[in-house]
């Protein structure tokens, strides 16, 4: 998952023996101001967690980091089991804010980055991600930035597997 994206952009930083790598949809928002108290908003996702308010947490998660419109949310809320999925996992999602260190773009992380990344997103993702995907490409030196025609957050396996290949070289003419 995107997640795991923001995972391997540290890891890469602190220099993690990678030769190259592939990012599909960081977890970023391009607009999230840099300074903003990211271990607060973290915090009250953990109480409400913990005050059992399972749903308000996803919703605030949703809304405030995902930045769909609240009419998206409840739309969430009528597809019973991804909304029940959301509520189990709602306990990971402060986690998630604070692994990542915060929203915003790591652009001084990124900056120190010094492998070659391709940072892809779906033409089919919302907006937020796409743009995430374009500030990071923008601040690791050297990245590649690739849309990808008729994919989503969740790409096709196949399709992200040849993405892969091509990338590292796999069956190129040598």
């Amino acid at each position: 998952m995107c997640v795991g994206a923001g995972l391997l952009v540290r890891a890469l930083a602190a220099g993690v023996p990678i030769r190259r790598a592939v990012l599909w949809e960081p977890p970023y928002r391009a607009t999230v101001d840099p300074h903003a108290d990211d271990v607060l908003f973290a915090d009250a996702l953990d109480e409400h967690v913990a005050a059992g308010r399972r749903a308000q947490a996803v919703r605030a998660f949703l809304g405030q980091v995902l930045g769909l419109p609240m009419g998206h949310v409840t739309a969430l809320r009528l597809r019973s089991g991804l909304w029940r999925a959301l509520l189990t996992d709602a306990h990971v999602l402060a986690r998630d804010v604070r692994v990542l260190g915060g929203l915003a773009v790591p652009e001084r992380v990124a900056s120190s980055i010094g492998v070659p990344v391709l940072v892809a997103a779906g033409d089919a993702s919302p907006d937020w991600m796409r743009a995430a995907a374009a500030a990071l490409a923008e601040a690791v030196p050297g990245s590649r930035h690739l849309v990808v025609h008729g994919q989503g957050h969740v790409p096709d396996p196949a399709v992200l597997a040849d993405l892969v290949d091509r990338f590292a070289g796999v069956g190129a003419a040598g």
